[in-house]
């Protein structure tokens, strides 16, 4: 699955490019002179968002699926302002080994589909982040208009079709799970969008819908 992932990841990234460019620009306004930014990224698979970090690093990640290890270190190796810390192997609602107020930013991209408590998730993100730290995210999500496009993601969320061949991924209501979670529901600013590029074929009109925006703790 994990060469699947790097194989096919470049082509799917070249449609998020511009949504995660306008999400990520800020993270070199948090970074302070002279210091090195501590950023945690769940389940960064193959190393995707790497392109968008700053210089001057430092990166712990969660990933539950240790066979994207290799990937994201061939990945690394390409950007050497971003020291890797500790890779644990590791689900995202028990990060006990990551110390409390650790981190200036947390990172997810694709992560709260597959994950098996968004509650959980997003208390713990709040548990490791510094006092005004932010939570950076971009997230596909059930296509929140009624249309065919929500009625098929059902169908394939509620046959397992589209878990099985995409590890474990289903299409869900994320912004709701966001907004009704008392970790960051007074300081989120997030908005849905749709990537625009070959929109109307399959499968990329299935996750055209991408919920994203930045949380910051208070």
């Amino acid at each position: 699955m994990a060469r699947f992932f790097e194989v096919c990841t470049p082509r799917w990234e070249m449609q998020l490019a511009r949504m995660k460019t306008e999400l990520f620009q800020g993270l070199k306004q948090q970074k302070q002179k002279g210091q090195r930014l501590r950023i945690l990224e769940i389940g960064p698979g193959c190393g995707s968002n790497l392109i968008y970090f700053p210089q001057g690093v430092d990166l712990v990640v969660v990933e539950p699926n240790d066979a994207f290890r290799e990937a994201l270190q061939r990945n690394l190796a390409k950007y050497p302002g971003i020291r890797l810390i500790r890779n644990y192997v590791a689900f995202a609602e028990d990060m006990a080994d990551i110390g409390s107020g650790s981190v200036d930013i947390v990172v997810t991209s694709s992560v709260h589909c597959s994950v098996r408590d968004i509650r959980k998730v997003l208390e713990e993100i709040e548990r490791v982040l510094v006092p005004g730290g932010k939570y950076y995210f971009i997230e596909h999500c059930l296509d929140p208009s009624p249309s065919t496009c929500r009625t098929v993601q059902r169908f394939l969320t509620w046959t397992g079709i589209w878990g099985f061949y995409f590890g474990g991924c289903e299409f869900r209501n994320i912004q709701k799970a966001f907004e009704e979670s008392s970790s960051f529901r007074d300081s989120l600013h997030a908005k849905i969008g749709y990537h625009d590029h070959e929109m109307d074929s399959y499968p990329n009109h299935i996750v055209a819908a991408q919920y994203y925006g930045i949380a910051t703790k208070n």
